[in-house]
């Protein structure tokens, strides 16, 4: 199911067209802000035409819709997307308009495969991206006029990760805030640190020292059989309250990957160095040990979220590890609570890292049935300054630190999450499951990393070679 969403359409965009041409100036707007040095823009008037963004449904999403809004409301988010998309129709002149889809893969192959031009740009889920990339839909962005990748709205950590061969299919950036909520982060429950005299866990992360030892003796630290009946279950108390995607997301954190890129940007498996494996083993020790971690999969959950919220809530649960848009929800709670990053694997690792769900960001594409792709790399690159502008603010400065967080130290904490973020292509692409192996030996007793790998390999590298093939010889 599609539904179109009409931004802005008026008689004025059509003043002083003639035949539905476009305009394109050599005058440039100077835009000078708060949050960015002088930056200009392109003149053009494209007459009242259509301008198209295809994505995928996320309808009583608690954050609201990233693309699209009817009107101002009086809550940041909302009208901060409403007032970005008005100054993009009146700067070009341009009929904005959002295509919601139930099934974002099958509407953009379908379009394309009849060679339409029924779409200006793609966003969708970096699963869904991948898919459509490697079947061949996207341009490669470095080619499209008036896109400029090196830009601080599109992120750099992004541009990096998700190339191949120094080719950018899709990309993103402040365009999607989705994408920066979607970095997987720890709450800690600052009255149990308190209670229990723990350390400033800040004062750790800023002094270099939040690794993943001191992290394993806070869990061992706390938890404890509340009610005496000899069962951990979900009236106890817990060193981690989680889901299996943390074990991905330590992984991450620990300065490892499951795909690294060779001098020509090529992907190679690199999962399975001896320093990825020992962080593997360790992640799954402290996942699958019962007397410290809960999750959501456990059968006393019967996956209701409000169950495993409210040990968190109740004060039994002194670490949550959740991807940050959760923390939307969490607010609800009482719970005196602070933002942390991912610890590091010891600390010899300089920077902390933070890994970014694919279930959750977005990034966008161009397809290659485009029609006006000069204008469209122009729009996109105006949206994503603007976004950097008016929507980034909305999200970060006022929705994440005055009502989500509840001290001052988390804004700190934020940057910190927000700098040195990881997309994995052997996680959005699973090249012969790969990306997907050590999120399944969670909660599994016995699991074995070597040997998992080992029953892998072959194929995993066999399907990245296909990929790379087709990424050199795309014809």
């Amino acid at each position: 199911m599609k539904r179109i969403f009409l931004i802005l359409l008026s008689a004025l965009l059509l003043a002083g067209c003639a035949g539905g041409a476009a305009d394109v100036g050599d005058e440039t707007t100077v835009l000078t802000t708060a949050a960015e040095t002088e930056r200009t823009f392109p003149e053009a008037d494209y007459c009242g035409a259509d301008f198209t963004i295809i994505t995928n449904n996320r309808d009583g999403n608690e954050w609201g819709n990233e693309l699209y809004t009817e009107s101002i409301n009086g809550e940041v988010i909302n009208d901060a997307v409403f007032q970005r998309n008005l100054n993009i129709s009146e700067k070009y002149k341009t009929v904005i308009r959002y295509v919601g889809s139930d099934n974002l893969a099958n509407d953009v192959t379908k379009e394309i495969s009849a060679a339409t031009d029924a779409y200006d740009a793609v966003l969708g889920d970096l699963f869904v991206m991948s898919d459509l990339a490697g079947a061949g839909n996207f341009i490669d962005l470095n080619t499209a006029a008036n896109l400029d990748l090196t830009n601080p709205w599109w992120d750099q950590n992004s541009v990096r990760d998700l190339s191949i061969g120094g080719k950018q299919f899709f990309v993103t950036g402040d365009i999607s805030f989705f994408s920066n909520v979607a970095s997987w982060i720890y709450l800690f429950n600052k009255d149990i640190v308190t209670d229990y005299n723990i350390e400033n866990l800040y004062d750790l992360v800023n002094g270099g020292t939040w690794v993943v030892d001191k992290f394993t003796e806070l869990l061992k630290g706390i938890s404890g059989d509340v009610n005496g009946d000899g069962i951990m279950d979900e009236q106890d108390r817990y060193g981690l309250i989680t889901e299996s995607s943390n074990t991905l997301g330590m992984f991450f954190g620990a300065g490892n990957t499951v795909i690294s890129k060779d001098a020509n940007d090529y992907p190679i498996i690199s999962i399975n160095t001896e320093r990825g494996a020992d962080a593997v083993t360790t992640v799954l020790e402290i996942m699958n040990d019962t007397n410290t971690t809960t999750n959501i999969e456990q059968p006393f959950y019967s996956w209701d979220w409000k169950k495993l919220d409210a040990v968190f809530g109740d004060d039994r649960g002194l670490f949550y590890s959740i991807v940050l848009s959760t923390v939307m929800r969490i607010r609800e709670l009482d719970t005196n609570f602070g933002i942390l990053p991912m610890p590091k694997y010891d600390e010899a690792q300089t920077d902390y890292y933070t890994w970014v769900s694919p279930y959750i960001s977005r990034a966008v594409a161009v397809p290659v049935t485009a029609s006006d792709v000069a204008a469209t790399g122009m729009i996109l690159e105006y949206m994503g300054y603007i976004s950097r502008d008016m929507v980034l603010p909305a999200v970060y400065d006022v929705t994440l630190q005055r009502k989500l967080t509840r001290d001052d130290e988390s804004s700190g904490m934020l940057d910190i999450i927000f700098e040195n973020r990881v997309y994995d292509l052997g996680m959005i692409y699973d090249w012969g499951g790969v990306g997907m192996l050590i999120n399944g030996l969670t909660f599994k007793t016995n699991a074995n990393f070597t040997s998992a790998y080992a029953a892998i390999e072959e194929k995993a590298q066999t399907a990245l070679e296909v990929t790379i093939d087709y990424y050199m010889n795309p014809e």
